[in-house]
């Protein structure tokens, strides 16, 4: 297998012009595979306007590219709209990344969708970061069960869950590229409006401690437009979070059939400079 290029891009929200856009990208480009990396959907508390959108217009997108799709769910995702999903007739180009990893042209691409606490009472998505962390939540917590219909549980239920850092202590595989929708904290790609940083330490000492060749983040839209940068090295690895606007923010990335990485350009900011660090190296 020749390079493989693909397109990332994140928290579309079921903006008809970004996907539209994204298409023209992709019929540019001809990447062989596109990644979306949550948030398919717009917010709502119920999934019944999300499969609506998916009914009527993803479904013909996802069609009309016709390359592979592999996504994550991200925060405003409702279980029962990635359900439906799932289930849509695409000719099997939809793909789900999860823990267990995708093998793609010898590179292992790993999936993880859940985040740490937010300001919002619907948590279907939610787990504590770190595996000492005590997490008692403030106001109404709600889940969505099977039929989509919202119930209350007790502000202390994250801890009866797993953690983040738990769910992705078993990763160990260094030639991978992990999409997880909550980028890694620290400052450059989780810092949001108010100044405050929204990423997981979780995930940023799950890259510390692995090194993968690349990582992919989103839910923090702002995130390139507070701290002036989209990506960050850590170690070794490059961890890119390509924001969210009205304009479309996406990465084409490039990489070889011996995991490094030979090209990174942002469609907004361009290229990403330097030597882009091998993971074994």
């Amino acid at each position: 297998m020749q390079n493989m290029r693909f397109i990332f891009a994140s928290d579309l929200h079921s903006n008809k012009t970004l996907y539209s856009d994204l298409g023209k990208l992709i019929l540019s480009e001809k990447p062989d595979f596109l990644i979306i990396g949550g948030d398919l959907f717009a917010y709502s508390p119920h999934a019944e306007p999300q499969i609506e959108f998916a009914k009527e217009y993803l479904c013909q997108f996802i069609r009309r590219i016709n390359i592979p799709v592999y996504v994550v769910p991200g925060s405003c995702d409702k279980p029962m709209s990635i359900k439906y999903l799932k289930e849509m007739p695409v000719n099997g180009l939809l793909n789900f990344l999860n823990l267990s990893g995708t093998n793609i042209g010898g590179i292992e691409f790993i999936g993880y969708h859940y985040i740490q606490p937010g300001p919002f009472k619907i948590r279907d998505w939610e787990r504590r970061d770190l595996k000492d962390d005590n997490t008692v939540l403030e106001g109404v917590c709600l889940l969505s069960d099977s039929r989509d219909k919202l119930y209350a549980v007790p502000n202390n239920f994250l801890n009866d869950m797993p953690s983040i850092e738990e769910d992705l202590s078993a990763l160990n595989n260094r030639k991978s590229v992990w999409v997880i929708h909550t980028p890694p904290f620290g400052g450059i790609l989780d810092k949001n409006h108010a100044n405050v940083l929204g990423g997981s330490k979780a995930v940023r000492k799950s890259i510390e401690r692995v090194q993968p060749i690349l990582t992919l983040h989103g839910h923090i839209h702002e995130a390139p437009s507070m701290s002036g940068r989209w990506s960050e090295q850590i170690g070794n690895t490059i961890s890119i979070n390509p924001g969210s606007g009205e304009s479309l923010h996406a990465v084409i990335c490039e990489i070889n059939t011996e995991g490094k990485i030979v090209s990174i350009v942002h469609t907004l900011f361009g290229e990403l400079d330097g030597i882009y660090p091998h993971p074994e190296s």
